[in-house]
């Protein structure tokens, strides 16, 4: 008996034996000892369709809906005329509702006079045209999750209540707000002046001694900051400070790396301090543990290498999890997974980093250090330490190394 293929247009019979000597040998992907694992629908980049419909008046309203691809299924909405905007728009809605086809595209709510349609499926493009007496408007359009391959940083988008399954996609720094603190220092007379800063598990201890006034010592505080942690660390993937006023600003280079920041003003003569972090009214936590500014507290862990994987096209070697596919996600344990790895092999113990850039290429890889050319994040965070090390074996003619995930908070 034959049997149906699960998203049949996203799915190609592996036809390449290069495909299958990838199980057989230590590629991205394929995990050493036992390993926890933990299933993850593929939803990075993914969006669902969003229209409104607005009622122009009293007057009898219709509109069409289809699948984009698919004009053929169109089918028209129409609600009655009545007393109010509001009133035709509420029979629109109920039409909407009433129809099976438009239903089972699409889900409605309405606000006064206006309807907003989300389409059921991310990625599939829905166009509702052919509008009398109402105005239509396009707010959101579909879009697919990308391909995920194996041996790439997983972060979590959120929470699939239909499937009953974690959301995640690869890593990325445009799903995070930058961290940041601002620091008030004012009255300051005489002394010195410092601040230590804690990043990707190195403490860095800057200070200044007092010059002219408050503010401008201020300014070379910010200045010997930047000096110190571009010294510590490729220029542009640490901390950056700024200053105005006797305010200094601390902020992530990257979204979604953390830090912790000190202030010190005990050597400081007169001075005052007042800290706020990720510009709140007063003083607020750091957000090392909220993944609108932590990467590390939105991390799941490593893709793997299995059977739910796919090909792009008939015949390529590049198995990858399609848009929505429940993905194998390794997110500790004492077994290890390899990554892709072609720089100097790493050291047992070496913190791992990862791509966070937005371009497609290499997002999500790991590396083991940052680097002034691109977008990392170290797996660190303070109180906790790393979150996945290098297990120290690696195989250079394969191009891998391999990586233990210690702890994970996705």
């Amino acid at each position: 008996m034959a049997q149906a293929l699960p998203n049949p247009q996203y799915y190609y019979m592996p036809t390449s034996a290069a495909f299958f000597a990838l199980a057989a040998i230590g590629v991205s992907g394929q995990r050493v000892g036992d390993v926890w694992t933990q299933s993850v629908e593929n939803d990075g980049g993914s969006a669902y369709e969003v229209w409104t419909v607005q009622a122009s008046g009293t007057s009898a309203a219709s509109f069409s809906i289809y699948p984009t691809l698919s004009s053929s299924q169109a089918v028209t909405i129409s609600g009655a005329a009545a007393a109010s905007a509001t009133l035709v728009a509420t029979n629109l809605e109920t039409a909407f509702k009433a129809n099976a086809v438009a239903f089972g595209l699409a889900s409605v709510t309405r606000s006064t006079d206006t309807l907003t349609i989300t389409g059921r499926g991310s990625g599939v493009a829905l166009t509702i045209d052919g509008a009398s007496n109402c105005s239509l408007s396009n707010t959101t359009d579909a879009a697919q999750a990308e391909r995920v391959p194996a041996g790439i940083a997983i972060i979590r988008t959120g929470y699939d209540s239909t499937a009953n399954t974690f959301k995640g996609r690869r890593a990325i720094s445009s799903a995070f707000t930058a961290q940041s603190v601002a620091m008030t220092f004012a009255s300051m007379s005489g002394g010195r002046l410092g601040v230590v800063i804690t990043f990707a598990g190195v403490q860095v201890p800057v200070y200044v001694a007092f010059d002219t006034n408050n503010n401008t010592t201020v300014t070379n505080l910010k200045t010997a900051i930047n000096t110190a942690m571009d010294a510590t660390f490729p220029a542009g993937q640490s901390v950056v400070a700024s200053d105005s006023g006797g305010v200094l600003t601390l902020t992530a280079d990257v979204a979604g790396a953390v830090f912790n920041a000190v202030g010190d003003t005990a050597g400081a003569t007169a001075a005052t301090l007042a800290t706020v972090w990720n510009g709140g009214s007063a003083t607020t936590a750091p957000g090392y543990d909220n993944p609108t500014y932590s990467l590390p507290a939105a991390y799941i862990g490593t893709s793997l290498f299995s059977s739910g994987m796919i090909e792009s096209s008939p015949g390529a070697a590049d198995p990858a999890y399609p848009p929505a596919a429940n993905m194998n996600v390794a997110t500790g344990g004492p077994g290890i997974v390899a990554v892709p790895h072609t720089a100097t092999a790493p050291s047992y113990g070496a913190g791992a980093w990862v791509d966070c850039t937005t371009s497609s290429a290499g997002r999500g890889q790991y590396y083991f250090a940052g680097s002034a050319s691109s977008s990392r994040v170290p797996l660190w965070m303070p109180g906790r330490g790393w979150l996945a090390i290098a297990a120290g074996s690696n195989d250079s003619t394969l191009g891998v190394a391999f990586i233990k995930n210690l702890q994970t908070n996705g």
